[in-house]
């Protein structure tokens, strides 16, 4: 396809948010995002093994199903991922999905707007799943048809969170209310964790609830006084800087047959909040506050179908937001 026929194919596109019957995003949505260059120098494999760069296990798989799930509000950056592909002239919409085939690399390429795109993506064999949208302190998903910042009524406590995060939680209630747009996310008594307990975070070696009263890991909390809404305060987050309510993370969503090669959080802080859930395959993560303008899961996408190596893709990511890194899991066994 010649590149001015690729770029009357973008042009003909339009932004629609709504989805099919089954999650899946319906037309394609365009955006004007730049094509991010990726000036990442050569990485090194500092691997014993008698290997180079071009090891398999230091780049993601040449065949897979990708798996592209934007919950609230993330949809948004379904357009870039979509102006991407529709230039891309190994990629073709066919019916619901993107088919990328080069003749060396092969890739199916599904996007959603709700759980089922987690449920099934997850569960798949060698897949590689994107996850876009709120972190809600660490809760988990919510998924909502608007891309702004509209009043999200069906959130009306822990549950009706897609619950991902930890056993303990620690949250800014008020910020969840309005911030985020929750009227009516209420906290039941149950929910907030007696004596609660700080900890070390796996394989990151940080505190789990960082703080400036002294409270170190195995050592409890006691509440510091209570937010306008009459919850318990238990510390200030020196990490973040808000004060924090413990509560219980919820009854997990995540399926227990997990099988995908890798994964990417794309949510603020998910290295803290979700490392012990994803401790399988290559798992990408931010260690701060994730900024939905800019266009994350394009450039996570395309580093994978120009077969760039994690390293580099992690490298290109962080040009424009250097909050992001990446666990092999795989590698450590």
């Amino acid at each position: 396809m010649s590149s001015m026929k690729r770029l009357a194919v973008a042009a003909a596109l339009v932004l629609a948010s709504a989805c099919t019957g089954d999650g899946q995003l319906g037309e394609r949505p365009v955006d004007d995002d730049d094509l991010v260059a990726d000036d990442d120098d050569t990485v090194v494999d500092d691997d014993d093994t008698a290997v180079d760069d071009d090891d398999l296990a230091t780049h993601p798989p040449d065949t897979a199903e990708i798996f592209l799930v934007y919950g609230y509000p993330a949809v948004i950056e379904a357009a870039s991922v979509d102006a991407y592909l529709a230039v891309e002239g190994d990629a073709e919409w066919v019916d619901d999905r993107w088919i990328y085939d080069d003749g060396e690399r092969s890739f199916v390429i599904r996007q959603f707007q709700d759980a089922s795109g987690l449920e099934e993506g997850l569960t798949t064999a060698g897949s590689i799943v994107v996850y876009a949208g709120h972190a809600n302190f660490g809760l988990g998903a919510v998924f909502a048809p608007d891309p702004d910042y509209s009043l999200i009524t069906h959130v009306t406590g822990i549950e009706s969170f897609w619950n991902y995060g930890g056993d303990y939680v620690a949250l800014n209630y008020g910020l969840l209310l309005t911030n985020q747009s929750y009227p009516n996310f209420v906290l039941e008594p149950e929910d907030i964790v007696e004596n609660p307990t700080n900890s070390v975070i796996p394989y990151l070696d940080l505190e789990r609830f960082p703080n400036d009263a002294g409270v170190g890991p195995g050592e409890v909390f006691t509440p510091i006084g209570t937010d306008s809404y009459g919850y318990p305060i238990h510390y200030y987050d020196t990490h973040d800087q808000y004060y924090k309510t413990i509560v219980h993370g919820g009854s997990l969503d995540l399926p227990e047959d997990m099988e995908y090669a890798a994964l990417f959080i794309r949510s603020c802080q998910s290295g803290r909040y979700h490392v012990e859930r994803f401790d399988r395959g290559v798992y990408f993560f931010s260690d701060g506050e994730a900024a939905y303008e800019t266009a994350m899961v394009y450039r996570f996408l395309k580093g994978i179908i120009e077969h760039d190596s994690w390293d580099e893709i992690r490298n290109t990511m962080n040009a424009a937001d250097p909050i992001y890194d990446y666990i092999n899991f795989e590698a450590m066994e």
